[in-house]
């Protein structure tokens, strides 16, 4: 082997650049941070034996920490927040308790939490619920996905799909508390054809005290037999 080959050999190959389309990837992650406007809420953990995790954050300035974690989690109490926190950590632990907490777990379900981005208390708990019952619901589907046992399968299949339920219900009443109090307005347009235009005018032009069933039978109502039949 030539001094040449031997360069050309140990030379490392020329790292491809990205493509358009992953360019665009990497612009559209950006603009969605910049919308949020604020770096997630993350955590380092230390373990001692015989005492209780200490939950440090990081990527914040020490005298801010408690701000950002109290806007992540949408309320002005630091209690609240903190314990918050807690249940989170505890409900998204799904080892044994001699198993240490994940730390990677915790800032991924942190960061769900800032993904819903609760508003006030309220949903700062329903976000807390959300995650668990999704975590939950996950690690027992993924049970069923590897057990034998068909009565291991039945019980742990049939509570994740109540507990995938409960978290459309969640989802539902989350919709439903952030739409409290907005107008809606809702502009139907009716479509009436000639034929069922007579059948109307032929209504009026009988009785407007008769019974509607001559419109009923030809899948019409119009607004004046609605008002004269109290329908």
């Amino acid at each position: 082997m030539t001094d040449r080959t031997k360069t050309e050999a140990a030379a490392p190959a020329e790292k491809p650049e990205p493509t358009d389309a992953e360019r665009a990837e990497v612009r559209d992650y950006i603009a969605r941070v910049k919308a949020r406007g604020r770096r997630p809420l993350r955590f380092t953990m230390e373990h001692q034996p015989g005492k209780p995790v200490r939950l440090d954050q990081i990527n914040v300035h020490p005298d801010v920490a408690l701000f950002r974690m109290m806007n992540t989690l949408g309320t002005t109490s630091v209690d609240l927040a903190d314990r918050l926190v807690s249940q989170i950590l505890n409900a998204t632990h799904l080892q044994p308790s001699s198993e240490p907490i994940s730390e990677s777990t915790l800032n991924a379900a942190l960061g769900a939490v800032a993904g819903i981005a609760p508003r006030d208390e309220t949903e700062a708990m329903l976000a807390a619920q959300m995650v668990g019952v999704h975590w939950i619901a996950m690690d027992l589907l993924s049970q069923v996905g590897a057990t034998g046992n068909r009565i291991l399968f039945n019980d742990a299949g049939n509570l994740a799909v109540k507990l995938l339920r409960t978290y459309t219900a969640q989802l539902e009443a989350l919709k439903r508390y952030r739409s409290a109090g907005e107008q809606r307005v809702v502009v139907q347009h009716v479509n009436v054809t000639a034929d069922q235009a007579a059948v109307q005018v032929q209504c009026h032009q009988v009785s407007w005290l008769s019974s509607p069933d001559c419109v009923r039978s030809a899948g019409v109502l119009c607004f004046m037999c609605r008002y004269v039949h109290g329908l």
